[in-house]
């Protein structure tokens, strides 16, 4: 299973130690954002087959909400949520560290790289269940045909991460079943691995099989996503900045050289490949993506260079080519540019709320107003203050509903897009019924109207924001 050579080296433990102390920091000082909130609310409010139920709208596979499930249930707070991802973003990096076949330079810098110490340590998501998976599935590849079950057990859960992960987890079956017709095995416990793989893979899809109020079309992006997911993937600041078009197209053809020179196996090359081909066709049609799904393009690459070097059983130098050292030293500039990105993001940030979701929460248990009616606009921002007010439930102004979490679906996304006048009348309207008549309505918003007569202002964030669309402003509106 796995080797632990690396176990005694004194270094690759400093690094990690100071891994450790970093991303600690940041996880004392994270304020989880609304995509966070809303895992949480779904497990919290919902039983099992309604969470399965609800997974199309979120438009991923259940993997992270099963595992936080007992946790809500349990009765424990919302903390424990990120303290959960935060062992797993731990156990990744450990397993990184002291378990791959990665040159050392490589694994000394690429913990430090935005994604690994921040985008998928402090940030409560799946996507680091997708980078877990991985090195744990690279660290027992050689012995894939010994432990066949436990194989295609981790790739089963790979397929249940979220949907950018399908097509690998496609992959890893096809290359297993390619291997076994290679070696000619037969054996009944490969044929059940193999059921395993594609149990997962179709669970996936059946799961995410779009409903009849939800859009389940495609829609043209543009160009520009591709290079810039595939430049962000070393540079994160890509996709922060108005940088030109063609540095993104420039930094973007920086992947031929490092395909060429560290993938030396075909099965590596479409291992990397057709993963991040699928990625792009997602950010081309249906979502154009963030930072944290550009981050699984170097994930994936880091993937494929490890079982390159289990598969061709070679050993590392690059001192007998000038053109191969040079490539292997440019690879390691972006990872320390990535990385200073990171530092400097914490640098600047360090004065900033993540989200305002937890002052703005304080502030209404503070002021005795969760008894009040809240109402807020667009839906989506006030689930990330609901996991500090349990029992409470927001009037969507633009669902016209009260719920705790979002669903996406057809009535949300018309909503959304509803002029806000009109919407304002739709909840005068709801608030005028005899079984819902209040005095006054606070208004919970990301989105301030402008001069409006109507709205008084009461509170908003006493700081900066990260996430730009999660600085609340919170309003009363008068009924009568």
């Amino acid at each position: 299973m796995l080797k632990n050579h690396n176990l005694k080296d004194k270094t690759l433990w400093f690094i990690f130690t100071a891994f450790f102390i970093i991303t600690l920091w940041a996880i004392c000082n994270h304020i989880p954002w609304r995509d966070e909130a809303q895992s949480w609310l779904l497990v919290r409010d919902l039983n099992l087959p309604e969470l399965i139920n609800q997974m199309p709208y979120e438009g991923t596979p259940p993997l992270w909400h099963l595992l936080v499930y007992p946790l809500a249930k349990l009765g424990l707070p919302y903390t424990s949520q990120l303290i959960l991802h935060y062992l797993l973003a731990l156990s990744l990096v450990f397993i990184l560290i002291f378990f791959s076949p990665l040159p050392k330079k490589v694994k000394l810098i690429l913990p430090f790289t935005y994604y690994l110490l921040f985008e998928y340590t402090a940030i409560a998501r799946n996507y680091n269940l997708t980078a877990l998976l991985l090195f744990i599935i690279a660290s027992i590849y050689s012995v894939r045909f010994k432990r066949p079950i436990l194989y295609a057990s981790l790739v089963f859960l790979l397929a249940w991460t979220n949907i950018h992960s399908l097509a690998i987890s496609l992959l890893l079956a096809g290359l297993f079943i390619y291997d076994l017709i290679k070696k000619q095995q037969d054996n009944k416990k490969y044929l059940v691995a193999f059921v395993i793989m594609l149990l997962g893979m179709f669970s996936t899809i059946l799961m995410l099989t779009p409903q009849l109020d939800q859009y389940s079309g495609f829609t043209f992006s543009g160009y520009s996503y591709t290079t810039r997911s595939l430049a962000s993937a070393l540079f994160p600041f890509f996709t922060t900045s108005n940088l030109p078009i063609y540095l993104s197209v420039l930094i973007s053809l920086l992947w031929l050289p490092f395909i060429i020179s560290f993938l030396k196996s075909w099965q590596a090359k479409i291992i990397f490949i057709i993963p991040v081909l699928w990625l792009e066709f997602i950010f081309l049609f249906k979502h154009v993506g963030d930072l944290r799904h550009y981050g699984l393009i170097l994930i994936f690459f880091i993937f494929a260079w490890w079982l390159d070097l289990i598969i061709i059983k070679r050993k590392i130098i690059y001192k007998h080519s000038l053109s191969a050292k040079i490539i292997f030293n440019l690879f390691l500039v972006c990872l320390i540019i990535n990385s200073a990105y990171a530092l400097n993001f914490f640098y600047k940030t360090n004065n900033m709320f993540f989200s305002g979701s937890r002052e703005m929460a304080q502030y209404i248990k503070n002021n005795n107003l969760k008894q009040e009616e809240i109402a807020t606009y667009p839906s989506y921002s006030g689930s990330a203050l609901l996991p500090y007010l349990p029992g409470k439930e927001f009037y969507q102004l633009d669902a016209q509903k009260k719920a705790t979490f979002l669903t996406w679906n057809n009535a949300f996304s018309t909503g959304v897009n509803t002029p806000y006048a009109i919407l304002k009348n739709y909840l005068k309207n709801y608030y005028s019924l005899p079984k819902n008549k209040v005095k006054s309505v606070l208004l919970l918003t990301t989105l301030p109207p402008g001069y409006d007569p109507e709205l008084e202002l009461i509170f908003k964030n006493s700081r900066e924001t990260v996430k730009r669309d999660e600085f609340f402003y919170l309003y009363r509106l008068q009924l009568e």
